[in-house]
């Protein structure tokens, strides 16, 4: 089975306030681990998380909120792509194929 890792950043900002979109913080605040399948929710980000990295290493579907479903109509995240999304804490992200 495929997995999608989940890694909870806070914002990638320099030391005077300008954003980085490039570039991680570490370490990061937490990383969830979803099995790709039938829609599933992570648990909820940190109340520090405002910034995520999703990588999977087969392709899925994405949705994101405060009790999201993924499916075949929402976001598509191809196999071993990163992708970096703004968040709100406390919400979810859920995972499908």
């Amino acid at each position: 089975m495929a997995d999608c890792y989940i890694d909870e950043l806070t914002s990638p900002v320099s030391g005077v306030g300008t954003y980085i979109g490039q570039v991680s913080p570490q370490p990061s605040l937490a990383v969830q681990k979803i099995t790709i399948g039938a829609s599933t929710q992570s648990t909820a980000f940190n109340a520090k998380t405002n910034c995520v990295e999703i990588v999977a290493d087969g392709a899925c579907h994405y949705s994101f909120g405060e009790s999201p479903t993924a499916s075949t109509s929402t976001g598509y995240l191809p196999a071993n792509i990163v992708r970096r999304f703004a968040v709100i804490p406390g919400q979810k992200i859920a995972i499908s194929t």
